[in-house]
């Protein structure tokens, strides 16, 4: 379907801040709901950044302007932080590298714009608790903030995630060759600087594979929002000629990723006026539905309310590479979160059929009271079919027999 004006105007904004694309606009635009969208796909300082010479009402500009100057203090803040960070792990001689944050800004024309969130770093098993004693010896507190591959740690206003392994690493057949990939992460990866604050920054690979990771992960649960796609145009402009093709495609074609990064690649050309690599194919026409689905979202689903029940219905860990009807999905989804907050069940499958009574249970309670909204109406069942369809054409990890 067409996007609207104002989408379209967000989409002009964002090209010519990041690629000096010299798009023009028309008249009539209206321009406080261009400013909120910038917001609720997290690149508000990058959008306003090429709003120069335009005329916009003054009462909006202002108010624009504020949301980009807190979003651009935050930035400088959280650059801060890696800075902390890289200090902490090479004074106690820690290896580490970090994941997105300060890596993707890396590669922006001017880093300040890019919207920062959580610090998120990865650390190898063994040394993983030489870490947690170091965070915890300087003060920072983590209240049983861990799950499969990461650990919170907090202090004051400071977010550290600490990971053992990359995000969204499905738990089907192209782990083994993920897990190979990425064996010399820490290795591979290089001091870098940014805004004066020292960071250990992954090779263009693992940086690409961290980034297609993450965005599946989020994309196939509460969704992405332009963010994630600026992330991605701006790393693959950074390549020459077929460098980025040489890299990437033998590699992501054996783990089923290919197909999604080219997807990727063609919509940051189509909408954001990225220069396209060669030898990329560029007949992807049935894939205009990934657009749609990032204004639908919002950054990290802020747009839409019901983002993580649809998932439910869509795709886990578990049957990424596979495709399951909507039952099917829901109950492996389930089945999913009990085994996450219960790693005994996976091996005492026996127990699994009362944890769904018990949770099923509560939940019906819970819903009665109004205390939680519905998982099982037609709205978000219908939304997740839409979604589904979509997402079944990038073959996420599908590799050939």
């Amino acid at each position: 379907m067409p996007l609207s004006c104002e989408f379209n105007t967000l989409l002009k904004l964002l090209s010519n801040s990041l690629f000096s694309t010299n798009y023009t606009f028309d008249e009539n635009i209206d321009w406080n709901k261009v400013m909120d969208e910038s917001i609720h796909q997290s690149v508000t300082a990058l959008a306003f950044d090429a709003t120069k010479g335009i005329d916009i009402p003054n009462e909006i500009s202002q108010k624009w302007l504020m949301y980009a100057v807190k979003s651009i203090s935050n930035n400088y803040t959280v650059t801060k932080y890696h800075g902390i960070l890289h200090k902490m792990m090479s004074e106690n001689n820690i290896p580490y590298c970090v994941l997105k944050g300060s890596a993707s800004a890396y590669y922006y024309p001017n880093p300040t714009l890019r919207c920062m969130g959580d610090v998120d770093f990865l650390v190898s098993h063994n040394y993983y608790k030489k870490a947690i004693e170091t965070f915890l010896n300087d003060g920072f507190i983590t209240r049983g903030e861990r799950d499969d591959v990461h650990t919170v740690f907090r202090k004051g206003d400071m977010h550290f995630e600490m990971h053992f392994e990359p995000p969204g690493i499905p738990a089907n057949e192209p782990r083994v060759i993920i897990e190979n990939y990425f064996k010399d992460l820490i290795e591979e990866s290089t001091v870098a600087e940014l805004e004066g604050n020292s960071f250990i920054n992954p090779s263009k690979f693992h940086h690409g594979l961290i980034l297609l990771l993450h965005t599946c992960h989020h994309l196939l649960r509460e969704g992405i929002g332009l963010r994630h796609l600026c992330d991605w145009a701006v790393f693959v402009n950074s390549f020459k000629d077929d460098e980025f093709v040489t890299l990437f495609k033998e590699k992501l074609e054996k783990i089923g990723m290919w197909n999604f990064a080219c997807v990727l690649t063609i919509t940051a050309n189509k909408y954001l006026g990225m220069p396209l690599p060669s030898s990329i194919v560029t007949d992807f026409s049935k894939f205009n539905g990934l657009i749609d689905d990032i204004f639908v979202s919002g950054n990290f689903g802020k747009k839409a309310e019901n983002r993580y029940f649809e998932s439910l219905y869509i795709k886990s860990k578990n049957t990424l590479g596979k495709t399951e009807n909507r039952s099917k999905q829901f109950i492996s989804s389930i089945n999913n979160i009990i085994y996450s907050k219960h790693r005994s069940v996976k091996k005492l499958k026996i127990l699994l059929p009362f944890f769904w009574l018990f949770y099923g249970s509560r939940y019906f309670v819970r819903y009665a009271f109004g205390k939680r909204k519905a998982i099982l109406n037609k709205e978000i069942i219908d939304s997740a079919g839409k979604r589904k369809s979509i997402y079944d054409d990038f073959h996420l990890f599908e590799t050939e027999k």
